[in-house]
């Protein structure tokens, strides 16, 4: 007997412990859902985005310039008799601004679906208020800010963390206090090195105080992005300067350098006989929620 029990049993326990899966897996899959245990599954990832870089020709932003350009009126003698920032600003230029989407990476006549825009050499930010740039001002509506780094655009990686920025002025730089995103009617605090200096409409002759610009990327001489050469009357995009933007979604980020003001970005500028307000400019926008570095 004991030469035939033992197959038997070993019959019966392999048949027991075989399984087919089509017939048990549901099977238990409802038993578990009966007393409300769901089974685990797996969080789908969420894709990951390439970085975009993209160089963009020719974006047209001419105004209507006045006489301040044409130097037959002086800002700071406007403000000494009065004049407030804002309506110095509506004095200088005139005309639609271009807006511009990162996301789509082209020039949009959306009124909401945009995250900067240019209009002579301001560029403004869908986030924060009006200020007071005529009527061709779009409203902001987004959440987007801006940052200046004096810096070159390929040493710019991600954006900085804010206790990492050096605020030590060069030759011919200006302190920016505090770093942080802002948005247009914030106010960005500057220090002249030069407070008799007159490059900059917003400074007061003489002034050695804080001097507030409406915008969050600054203009004037110097300031921001660029150069005014008095003599030539000629705008220079100057070196190291670098915009950082988050988009109007507050969620997305970019960096960007301003190449060239000229129509088809000549590489020389000998005098003011060129189309001017035709930006030539590069950029790094991050497409992924949250992301903020640009390699």
């Amino acid at each position: 007997m004991k030469y035939i029990f033992y197959p038997l049993i070993f019959t019966l326990f392999i048949t027991g412990c075989s399984s087919n899966d089509d017939d048990i897996n549901p099977i238990n899959i409802q038993e578990l859902e009966k007393i409300g245990v769901k089974p685990q599954q797996a969080e789908p990832k969420e894709e990951i985005k390439p970085i975009i870089t993209k160089t963009i020709t020719n974006l047209e932003a001419q105004a209507i310039r006045d006489m301040w350009h044409f130097g037959l009126i002086q800002p700071h003698k406007l403000l000494e008799a009065g004049i407030t920032i804002r309506e110095l600003v509506v004095l200088s230029v005139a005309g639609p601004f271009t807006k511009f989407d990162f996301s789509t990476g082209t020039t949009t006549e959306s009124e909401t679906d945009w995250d900067i825009a240019f209009r002579d050499t301001t560029i403004i930010v869908n986030g924060g208020t009006i200020v007071g740039a005529g009527e061709d001002e779009p409203a902001r509506n987004g959440n987007a800010a801006a940052a200046l780094l004096y810096s070159a655009f390929d040493k710019v990686t991600a954006v900085p963390d804010p206790n990492s920025i050096n605020d030590n002025a060069t030759e011919n730089d200006y302190v920016v206090r505090d770093f942080k995103f802002i948005q247009d009617g914030d106010g960005r605090v500057m220090f002249p090195l030069d407070p008799n200096e007159q490059t900059s409409p917003f400074r007061l002759t003489g002034d050695t105080g804080v001097v507030t610009y409406p915008t969050a990327i600054v203009t004037g001489n110097n300031n921001g992005w660029y150069h005014y050469d008095k003599e030539r009357k000629v705008t220079i995009t100057l070196p190291n300067r670098t915009l950082l933007f988050r988009t109007r979604d507050g969620e997305h980020y970019a960096k960007l350098e301003i190449l060239n003001f000229y129509k088809d970005a000549p590489n020389t500028i000998l005098d003011n006989s060129g189309d001017f307000g035709y930006y030539t400019f590069r950029y790094t926008y991050n497409p992924n929620k949250n992301a903020k570095n640009f390699e």
